[in-house]
């Protein structure tokens, strides 16, 4: 394996690692990541009144 390749892939898992903090951060603070009415009518139906980011993670997957 070249470096090109290492390097390429590590700066993907970073930036995968990065893309996920980023969503589990703003479904933290519940309201820059989505509109949450919208994500409600198409997503799946968070249990209780907060929506964690593994259901976020799977409604992205499953789209």
């Amino acid at each position: 394996m070249t470096a090109e390749i290492l390097l390429s892939r590590l700066n993907s898992e970073k930036t995968m690692l990065f893309s996920i903090h980023f969503i589990q951060v703003h479904c933290m603070t519940n309201r820059i990541f989505y509109d949450k009415r919208r994500f409600d009518s198409v997503g799946p139906k968070p249990s209780g009144s907060e929506t964690d980011a593994g259901s976020v993670m799977r409604w992205l997957k499953s789209s």
